[in-house]
């Protein structure tokens, strides 16, 4: 739906079955909810309905529904209809008003994706619109991924999954932020129900753990299944041989590639520096596009396909990776992971499909390699913050298993600056900045370097720079080697207003470092997950004004906590003035006792940060 559940940061407050007291008036609201699931020779079929009010105009735009499907689980049995507030039926949609369209991605070039739309308005407020419809699917690894809510600031009135299967039918089912199911038996037939009501009230908030470890959810997985070939959710090792037996054999490397590949390596014994060759090879030869059409775009194409056509998704270029190295010689393992900056609440002890994404694993022999293959400009072996600090499955015929992926370290996410302030009273400062940057930011820049041209890049540069009123006059982006994961950004800029008078003294602010912002701890509603450490140490060389006499400056700050570090210190020699700070934010999961003295730290960071230096 177009207000369908989205991966980003929201706050749950409220999940019950009881009745309960709303906040007064929703633009939209859901009256009901209901999905019913049902195993049937060998099939599953979903039907759901959802019957909504909308309250008022700004409620219209949810009157805009948008059901997305593939050929191998096609909506079937469409039903919408505008009621009255008190139930009664109006109209009903008709067959011309629905649409229907591929929703192929931008970077795709197949996706078997496909959306059916329409809109169901009235213009008597409130009013109601239900519609229903069904899926059928003769291969699946999910049975219901269930989320009893629409749209986080839309409140469901009543949910209800209703799952009915044969009695001797295995499955595995994990109830999350729900009451247990009420289970009935009866001619051979089990029926589980579970029912939820939602507030509607949720709200962002700064460094908030992944929202699927916050909402209220059942997932229902096969415990053997037929996908593409048969397969098990037994355990991980049974789950990884399933994937398997999907990448075995699809390892073909045509002939001349093969000789190609054989002169680029010759007389070469460091696998570290094949694995570094044949990397670039691969990214210099092949692009990242979305073909997802086989088995649910589950597995890839050979590596064939891909030294042929010059582009796959990740799991085809992933596997064709995986062919380069075994052909030289060189063991490595296709791993699925589940991509993305805030990592995911990852279900260990619930094997079945949580991932996004295929990585390769590269085991050397003093070292491991972990090698991104769907970004052309990544250095090789870069675990950046994409990937890094979560668990992956290594898949390995006969012995797969739960592997994690290396955390970003201080110095692997440090911000180092080195700038340079040419003070002058009355008139603008010139200042000569060296920014390098690492983790987030060099995953950023590392993008607009290597993939944008100069007047997009230069765009994006002066709107990132943390001055209010300034010139800049000359810039570049640096990077030492393709395999280097810093990006130094240099400029030369002119800078008003730095030194503000007051009577017969100036005064000047300490140019700041990036701190985030958090909410009171009388605020704060959620945890707080830091997935990576935050961390900048700077030199700050301030060239004071000719005749320059006296220089108040503050005491040195040394604050060190379990939470981070913030340090500054100040030395003047003749008519400069040298300010050196540090300070970092570690990583971590911080649950809400613990927050106030996290938020003390930040706040009193923050307060070290902004105090002045007087000069006369």
């Amino acid at each position: 739906m177009i207000f369908r559940l989205r991966n980003i940061c929201l706050l749950f407050c409220f999940l019950s079955v009881t009745a309960n007291v709303y906040p007064a008036v929703f633009n939209c609201e859901v009256i009901r909810y209901i999905t019913f699931v049902e195993i049937s020779h060998e099939k599953l079929i979903t039907t759901d309905t959802i019957i909504m009010r909308i309250n008022n105009r700004s409620g219209d735009i949810f009157s805009a529904i948008e059901l997305n499907y593939s050929k191998d689980s096609p909506i079937t049995d469409l039903s919408a209809w505008i009621e009255d507030q008190n139930g009664k039926i109006i109209r009903y949609l008709k067959k011309q008003e629905i649409t229907e369209s591929s929703a192929i991605s931008d970077a795709s070039f197949y996706e078997d994706s496909y959306v059916k739309r329409f809109v169901l308005k009235h213009n008597d407020y409130p009013y109601r619109i239900g519609y229903t419809y069904k899926t059928t699917k003769r291969q699946f690894l999910h049975i219901a991924n269930w989320y009893p809510i629409l749209g986080f600031d839309v409140p469901t009135r009543l949910a209800q999954l209703i799952f009915i299967s044969p009695e001797n039918y295995p499955v595995n089912i994990r109830e999350h932020q729900i009451k247990p199911a009420v289970i009935t038996h009866a001619s051979g037939i089990t029926r589980k129900v579970w029912t939820a009501a939602y507030d509607g009230t949720f709200s962002s908030e700064v460094y908030c753990p992944d929202i699927s470890g916050i909402l209220p959810s059942v997932k229902i997985v096969p415990t053997d299944f037929f996908y593409g070939t048969t397969g098990s959710t037994k355990d991980w090792e049974s789950f990884g041989n399933w994937q398997y037996s999907l990448i075995n054999g699809l390892d073909d490397l045509p002939q001349n590639e093969k000789l190609f590949i054989s002169k680029m390596i010759e007389g070469i014994q460091d696998e570290k520096e094949i694995v570094r060759i044949l990397y670039h090879y691969m990214q210099d030869h092949t692009r990242y596009i979305n073909v997802s059409m086989d088995i649910g775009g589950l597995k890839p194409y050979p590596a064939s396909y891909v030294s042929q056509n010059k582009y796959g998704d990740c799991k085809a270029l992933t596997n064709y990776m995986k062919a380069l190295l075994n052909y030289a010689g060189i063991k490595s393992y296709y791993t699925l992971v589940y991509a993305g900056t805030q990592s995911r609440r990852f279900l260990e002890d619930f094997p079945s499909q949580q991932f996004n994404h295929v990585i390769l694993t590269v085991p050397l022999e003093h070292d491991t390699i972990w090698l991104e293959n769907t970004n052309n400009t990544s250095p090789v072996g870069y675990v950046g913050t994409f990937i890094q600090n979560r668990s992956a499955l290594l898949i390995d015929e006969g012995k797969s298993k739960i592997i994690r992926l290396p955390s970003l370290q201080d110095y692997e996410a440090l911000e180092g600056k080195h700038i340079d302030f040419l003070l002058q009273k009355g008139m603008n400062s010139e200042i000569t900045m060296r920014i390098s940057y690492r983790g987030l930011e060099f995953d950023r820049l590392n993008a607009l370097h290597n993939q944008y041209n100069l007047e997009d890049q230069d765009h994006f540069l002066r709107k990132i720079l943390p001055f209010p009123n300034y010139d800049l006059k000359t810039w570049k982006l640096i990077q030492k080697d393709r395999d280097s994961s810093v990006i130094t950004f240099v400029s030369d800029l002119i800078l008003k207003n730095i030194l503000q008078k007051a009577g017969d003294e100036y005064y000047f602010a300490i140019f700041p470092t990036e701190i985030p912002d958090f909410t009171s701890p009388k605020l704060r509603k959620l945890p707080i997950n830091i997935p990576y450490p935050i961390c900048s140490s700077d030199t700050l060389v301030y060239h004071l004004p000719l005749g320059t006499n006296k220089v108040s400056i503050p005491e040195p700050a040394d604050l060190s906590t379990r939470y981070g570090r913030y340090k500054m210190s100040s030395v003047r020699e003749h008519n400069t003035l040298t300010v050196y700070r540090e300070f970092c934010l570690n990583r971590g999961f911080y649950s809400l006792e613990e927050y106030p003295q996290l938020f003390d730290f930040v706040s009193a960071a923050k307060t070290y940060d902004k105090r002045k230096f007087i000069i006369q």
